[in-house]
């Protein structure tokens, strides 16, 4: 037993892994396959005070040791709140990938003085794929399975496990798929070992603790590369200098563009802000849909643009510049008003909501831009863009968007009742968000066909599901109003 002792030294895998890091992935680990995982079959319904919780201590276990956790980005605190106030299905879907990425972009950030483009792109590459080279890292860390504990008295125990779940990773991942792809006899009878050892656990154990035990464990281990990725990154040392541009080149393009959009609005003069939509259907979504998003992504452009001339080129190019930027300013607007006519004409809808939304964030942008222009500010244009995106997101995260899209549309609908073409079947494809509401309004309405039948009671029934983690603020005011 001495010589045993004195060969079983203690070997730290996860040396550079700080313990408390691997206690609190374990523990965020634990709470999302126990509390999350209505996910699995309810999707973003099951989201709720559950989705908050694990949000603020996922921020809270990455967060960098010499910063304070609000110093990142205050909106993703009101995204990761919302959670808890709607259903909002189609909200939560999209901040499932976006929440983490911003937050990760801003950890790794060095503040406005370091918003140059090459640093922003390199920033969000950093945040997408780092984690991944820190995949071995977090597993070598999980391995050693000592250092989930404050301490091992008996080193031999700590060495053994280790050695064991080294061997059934090599095992299992390595060597058995290379034995059976090369004799297809020991293939069919490791198959048969496989099957037997399946079957034997799933008799002890129930199928959800496997699957969830699983989970567990591949969820612990994309938490912990992922900090050690974001968090563990120096700072970077190299300065980016604002360069100039080539002012020639950048006038013949500035001067260029300007012209086709003058031409362009010229030419639309008369239907640049139309007083009433066409009056065939397909003429509308011709008008509205494909011309609106066009002007949209011309928006887009039109920022990128101006990224990449503000502050680079001679003053009188500047001057260009200003004149651009109020041109795109006019075709946003003719966007956004087309957007209106169709939303007071046809009704308001998810799509048409955010697609609103977005008007508005580009027209605040180029509100923002061309007064810096004006002012002759030194404004990071690069900054004034991806902050402006993460307020305006997390403010839409904290409005009840859905209570706003049927509430509108009743509002048009008896008020132009005698022509409405305003359909409130289309709005069957909200959550429980407003289950209330038309609980309250089915008799005026006459909201009693097939569909709204289903819809009521689809409702009724996610409202009544529901565990008391998955609850949120606007599910416990609905469930007051059911039947």
């Amino acid at each position: 037993m001495d010589q045993i002792s004195e060969v079983a030294l203690p070997v730290e895998v996860g040396s550079e892994v700080p313990p408390l890091l691997l206690r609190r992935s374990a523990l965020l680990s634990f709470l999302g396959v126990t509390f999350l995982w209505g996910f699995v079959d309810h999707g973003p319904y099951s989201l709720g005070l559950n989705a908050t919780l694990f949000l603020f201590l996922f921020f809270i276990i990455a967060k960098r040791e010499d910063r304070s956790l609000f110093s990142y980005s205050p909106p993703l605190f009101m995204v990761a709140l919302s959670f808890s106030l709607y259903e909002n299905p189609f909200f939560k879907m999209v901040c499932l990938p976006v929440v983490p990425l911003i937050f990760g972009f801003y950890l790794l950030g060095d503040g406005p003085d370091r918003w140059h483009v090459t640093a922003v792109v390199k920033r969000l590459c950093v945040a997408i794929f780092l984690p991944l080279t820190q995949l071995g890292k977090a597993i070598l860390a999980l391995v050693g399975l000592g250092s989930l504990l404050p301490s091992i008295r008996i080193p031999i125990f700590a060495s053994i496990a280790k050695g064991l779940t080294s061997l059934l990773f090599l095992s299992l991942l390595v060597i058995i798929p290379l034995l059976s792809w090369a004799d297809n006899d020991f293939a069919e009878r490791i198959a048969w070992i496989q099957l037997f050892v399946a079957e034997y656990f799933m008799v002890l154990l129930p199928e959800s603790i496997i699957t969830r035990s699983i989970v567990f464990v591949v969820l612990d281990i994309l938490v912990v590369a992922t900090v050690l990725a974001w968090r563990g990154r120096s700072e970077e040392s190299e300065e980016y200098v604002l360069t100039m541009t080539d002012s020639v080149a950048a006038g013949i393009v500035l001067a260029g563009v300007l012209l086709i959009y003058l031409v362009f609005l010229s030419v639309q003069a008369e239907h640049l802000f139309v007083a009433k939509l066409p009056t065939h259907f397909t003429e509308i979504v011709w008008y509205v849909k494909s011309g609106f998003w066009q002007l949209i992504a011309l928006s887009v452009v039109n920022i990128l643009i101006f990224v990449r001339y503000y502050q680079r080129t001679t003053p009188l190019v500047q001057k260009l510049l200003a004149g651009f930027t109020l041109a795109s300013l006019l075709i946003l607007l003719s966007a956004g008003h087309r957007m209106f006519l169709y939303v007071t004409t046809r009704g308001l809808s998810y799509e048409k909501f955010y697609a609103s939304y977005a008007v508005l964030y580009c027209a605040v942008l180029f509100v923002i831009l061309l007064w810096s222009l004006i002012q002759q500010r030194r404004t990071e244009a690069l900054y004034v863009t991806v902050t402006l995106f993460v307020w305006m997101f997390g403010i839409v995260s904290l409005l009840p968007v859905e209570q706003i899209v049927l509430r509108t549309n009743i509002s048009l609908y008896t008020s132009q009742r005698a022509k409405s073409e305003i359909n409130l079947g289309d709005m069957t494809m909200l959550s429980s968000d407003v289950y209330g509401l038309v609980i309250k309004n089915r008799e005026r309405l006459g909201l009693k066909d097939s569909f709204w039948n289903r819809w009521i009671d689809g409702a009724a029934g996610t409202l009544r599901e529901k565990e008391w983690y998955e609850m949120n603020l606007s599910a416990l005011i609905q469930k007051r109003h059911l039947e």
